[in-house]
């Protein structure tokens, strides 16, 4: 198994396991959200555990779990650049409908006596 989750929520330590060897963290996350990022690592691990003959040297474990991590910082930078995309675009759009709204409430101005 490649990895669970056990949150001790009267310290906030999140503890994983991984590879069969318990890793403890400090954490501020609630525990849904934490069992979501955990739950992607795991993931992660999983679907690279499967690219390597001999998943259980300790070589491979360390290489399996800086790939993952590789992965998902490579999604997140994904996200990130297409919020960014997507907030241009909204931003340039917001601006075009203003100036159309202002053009209309110019127009009605000069049309009323």
């Amino acid at each position: 198994m490649a990895g669970k989750v056990f949150i001790d929520t009267l310290e906030n330590y999140l503890n994983i396991e991984l590879f069969g060897k318990q890793h403890k963290f400090k954490t501020n996350l609630e525990i849904k959200k934490a069992n979501e990022v955990v739950g992607l690592l795991t993931k992660e691990v999983y679907a690279v555990q499967g690219q390597y003959i001999d998943a259980s040297s300790e070589e491979n474990k360390i290489a399996i779990l800086i790939v993952s991590a590789l992965n998902l910082a490579k999604k997140n930078i994904e996200l990130m650049n297409l919020n960014s995309d997507l907030r241009l675009i909204i931003e340039k759009r917001s601006k075009d409908l203003i100036e159309i709204l202002d053009q209309g409430l110019q127009a009605e101005k000069n049309i009323q006596p």
